[in-house]
């Protein structure tokens, strides 16, 4: 059986078995799955690489976007928005305790997380167990965005390297 079908068929399997709001299929290589939200997680399949990589938008709250006609009036804005870009990037480079998870940047209201898998070694299980474990992440990421520059000394101690490593932002799938 091709990786393609096979997919297909864990797809049409994943929506019942894991309670997924959505399963919807774009093409033979590309899906959306609406996991516990509204929120869509990107599924792509990468047949060339056995992979599929799994990816959701996160956007960025207002206090956090720097419109370019700011850029040399909010000397503040910019220094948060570099704080929140060097802990995303700080994340990306513990790529290998947290199984592969990594942000990029869209534009200047967007970042994406994503996570790249190996897709046919899994059973039905395991790979809704990743989904869920992606969701879950994506929840954390999106309450600490919110949150960040805020004033809010928990959320600061919370994104610093030290605590991303011992703490459940580093959730390993």
């Amino acid at each position: 059986m091709s990786n393609i079908k096979k997919l297909d068929l864990i797809m049409r399997e994943i929506g019942p078995r894991f309670e997924l709001k959505r399963v919807y299929r774009h093409d033979n290589e590309h899906w959306s799955l609406f996991i516990s939200d509204d929120r869509e997680t990107f599924v792509e399949l990468l047949d060339s690489k056995n992979t599929l990589y799994l990816s959701t938008d996160i956007q960025l709250p207002q206090h956090l976007r720097v419109d370019k006609n700011e850029l040399q009036q909010d000397a503040e804005k910019i220094h948060l928005l570099n704080q929140f870009y060097m802990t995303l990037m700080g994340f990306n480079s513990l790529w290998e305790k947290t199984g592969g998870f990594s942000f990029g940047l869209i534009n200047n209201m967007k970042i994406e997380l994503s996570l790249p898998i190996i897709a046919f070694e899994l059973s039905l299980q395991e790979f809704g167990n990743k989904i869920i474990a992606f969701d879950k992440q994506a929840k954390h990421w999106i309450t600490l965005c919110n949150d960040f520059g805020l004033n809010n000394s928990k959320v600061r101690s919370e994104l610093s390297l030290d605590t991303l490593i011992n703490h459940n932002y580093l959730l390993k799938v």
